[in-house]
């Protein structure tokens, strides 16, 4: 990362104050951005339901977060950490706000506090299109267990560059997928009401509101798709592990499933929630992840039809772990992690309730190797959460650059980074946004988290405020929403501005 010097000069005199490594200067000069102090931000609630920092020089609002364990000599360098928390302290879990924090300090970078992107704004990371980089997140709005909107596409100006939604469908993108392929389009996912669908197959009536899952992969110049994909033309309605109930509202920790014949109590039975392109070109199949059949499935990419299934009343594969491949249930972010498509990584949340002090059965960060020859599986990895946390949706893992992989707790405030070593690899870092207690259950929740590398530069100047001016002793305040590459202010006196 390139270092520079931003000047700001006032006409009255003023000490020059150097502030390294910071984005964003707290209320407090000096305050942290984070605590060491397990037992007053969760038990006692010290910090508040919705722990942050305000800025002097700002509105913007930054988490205050929790370190249980930091082992910074084994922990990835990517610079910057990608999350959505919630940041309004007087309405929990609403205005999730798009983050970037440093991984250097957990002090804030960039946060998209904007009202234009809804109550929804997840999924943030960074990807490239045609070679070039891109802070990408969905905006919309929340529905009973998915959402409504478009995936959006920001240069390093924090400009807006695409706008992505479904073509020709009767709904707009979901929150849980905008993934750009090695075609340079990108996968969105959507959920198709279908009204006056036979759900006999599950327990239903005759002319019930079927929920489906869909994708399709969009060119994001035209705005056109160029492959449509719809669960139900490829798996019976009857591999659904979600029960049917009429009385269901749509909104349950499972996904949504229910079936009045309603839109918010539609039946929701295959819950979409990740897919991946795995080749380029015409050859392309896809990896999708349906979290109510408890399967992944890779997909043809001509025909649309399974050529086999990971998991599942199904399930195409022979379990070399004693079941601990292919038991996941409920799980997220399914992805092939090499090139000859033998490790697939998902996010297990394998139950539908959340919580922490989890012992048995909890959720975890999964690397499987699979060969789809011999159609066995085996579990390579798995990462549990040193608190025990229970997810009961969302969640996220990801491989980094040094080995270690990085995991987002979802509906747990809560994200960790775990070495290589063993089955189960050591926890480096385990940080909360958010506390926790047994009493209530979790406070918070991140769609995913991710750590990568990100070049931003705000075109707005910096924010700066002023206190005890026109005297000898003022304080400056300064910050810079979005700027990756400063990494100190100089606050120069002077009796004029030449």
């Amino acid at each position: 990362m390139v270092s520079c010097l931003s000047f700001v000069s006032y006409h009255c005199r003023l000490a020059v104050v150097v502030l390294a490594s910071l984005s964003f200067v707290s209320t407090v000069l000096g305050e942290k951005s984070y605590v060491q102090d397990y037992e007053g931000y969760n038990n006692q609630l010290k910090y508040g339901l919705n722990p942050n920092i305000t800025f002097k020089s700002s509105e913007l609002v930054a988490p205050l977060f929790q370190v249980n364990t930091w082992v910074r000599s084994l922990t990835d360098p990517s610079p910057f950490i990608f999350l959505s928390p919630a940041l309004n302290q007087t309405v929990p879990d609403k205005a999730v706000s798009p983050t970037i924090v440093s991984s250097e300090d957990l002090s804030l970078v960039w946060v998209g506090q904007n009202s234009s992107y809804g109550d929804s704004a997840d999924n943030v990371r960074v990807q490239a299109l045609h070679g070039k980089n891109y802070l990408t997140f969905f905006t919309g709005t929340s529905i009973g267990g998915h959402g409504n909107g478009s995936c959006i596409f920001l240069d390093e100006n924090y400009n807006l560059v695409y706008n992505i939604t479904t073509d020709g469908l009767t709904s707009p993108a979901d929150v849980h997928e905008c993934q750009v392929t090695s075609d340079n389009t990108v996968l969105v996912t959507s959920y198709i009401y279908l009204y006056g669908y036979d759900l006999t197959p599950v327990g239903g009536p005759t002319n019930g509101t079927l929920v489906d899952g869909a994708f399709q992969e969009i060119v994001p110049e035209t705005g056109k798709a160029v492959f449509t994909w719809l669960a139900r033309d490829h798996f019976p309605l009857n591999q659904t592990y979600a029960p049917y109930s009429a009385n269901s509202t749509g909104s349950g920790a499972g996904g949504g499933f229910g079936g009045s014949g309603s839109v918010s109590a539609g039946f929701d039975w295959f819950h979409i929630n990740s897919v991946e392109k795995v080749l380029p070109t015409s050859q392309g199949n896809y990896l999708v992840n349906g979290r109510l059949l408890r399967l992944v499935a890779h997909i043809n990419g001509t025909t649309g039809s399974p050529i086999w299934q990971l998991g599942g009343k199904f399930n195409s594969f022979t379990d070399q772990s004693n079941g601990q491949a292919t038991n996941f249930a409920w799980q997220h972010h399914a992805r092939f992690r090499n090139a000859n498509l033998s490790q697939i990584t998902l996010f297990d949340n394998h139950q539908l309730s959340t919580n922490a002090n989890c012992t048995s059965n909890c959720s975890r960060g999964m690397a499987i190797d699979i060969d789809s020859t011999a159609y066995t599986a085996k579990l390579n990895q798995e990462f549990y959460h040193p608190q025990g946390a229970l997810s009961g949706s969302m969640g996220s893992i990801e491989p980094l650059s040094n080995g270690n992989h990085f995991v987002g707790w979802g509906a747990n405030p809560t994200f960790t980074e775990h070495s290589p070593d063993g089955l189960n690899g050591t926890t480096v870092l385990d940080v909360q946004f958010k506390p926790w207690r047994a009493d209530v259950g979790s406070a918070g929740s991140s769609y995913r988290v991710f750590k990568l590398d990100w070049a931003g530069f705000p075109l707005q100047p910096p924010s700066v405020a002023v206190e005890g001016n026109g005297t000898a002793s003022a304080t400056v305040y300064v910050s810079w929403n979005g700027a990756t590459e400063a990494r100190r202010w100089a606050l120069v006196s002077g009796e004029n501005l030449s």
